[in-house]
């Protein structure tokens, strides 16, 4: 499925939930990705992280967190929405970003068949969540002040290919520590 991207993923990857103490990685990789992916707006990350959201990921490897990204489930409206899904500018084109969407999808439970999946993305890495069947469903607007132009994308996702993400998952050498649903 999403076998040759997950190809490049190095050894020692560990997927957990985040903490507290991972907020100035989780700042020192939005500003790794500022300019070409990102607005200048580190405050949006903070008040994101002060609120209730459902999973917020990291992705870490021999203590370093060089991936994150969350997930906001609303089960009464069927739908999943990404937020601030990146990963370390260094550690770019080595299939974490691949990872993070991945195990995103695999959390979204299986009340609802098939869930809907939203986004709003930087028109630079629109062709990868393209990869994975999102869709585009606006015209290219610039909403931060100085920032690159951003599209809303989603996709439609049944249980089957949730539960095929979840076994493609499994097979990798990555620790989770999280559960995913049954």
């Amino acid at each position: 499925m999403h076998s040759q991207s997950l190809s490049r993923i190095p050894k020692d990857l560990v997927v957990r939930e985040y903490r507290p103490e991972d907020l100035n990685a989780c700042l020192n990789i939005y500003a790794s990705n500022i300019e070409e992916f990102l607005p200048a707006a580190l405050e949006l990350l903070i008040d994101y992280l002060e609120g209730p959201f459902s999973y917020y990921l990291v992705i870490e490897t021999k203590g370093e967190i060089v991936g994150c990204g969350g997930l906001d489930i609303m089960a009464e409206a069927n739908h999943a929405a990404f937020c601030f899904g990146m990963v370390r500018r260094n550690w770019h084109r080595k299939g974490l970003g691949s990872l993070l969407t991945l195990t995103r999808l695999a959390l979204a439970e299986a009340d609802h068949d098939p869930a809907y999946f939203g986004l709003e993305t930087a028109m630079l890495t629109e062709p990868f969540y393209t990869r994975f069947d999102f869709e585009r469903l606006s015209i290219p607007e610039q909403r931060y002040v100085g920032g690159s132009y951003y599209v809303s994308m989603g996709l439609w996702l049944p249980v089957k290919s949730r539960d095929e993400i979840r076994a493609e998952l499994k097979l990798l050498t990555v620790d989770f520590d999280l559960e995913f649903p049954p």
